[in-house]
């Protein structure tokens, strides 16, 4: 829970730090999920 927690507050402050680049990533990321799971 600990690890979780911080992992949250790390990638908050990330997005924070560079948000538009987190955008981009989040968008490529959910991307990718979606081709993925309409393959299967």
């Amino acid at each position: 829970m600990e690890h979780r927690i911080g992992f949250q507050r790390r990638a908050a402050f990330l997005l924070d730090r560079d948000y538009n680049y987190g955008n981009a990533f989040m968008r490529l990321y959910l991307a990718e999920t979606y081709v993925t799971m309409n393959k299967i």
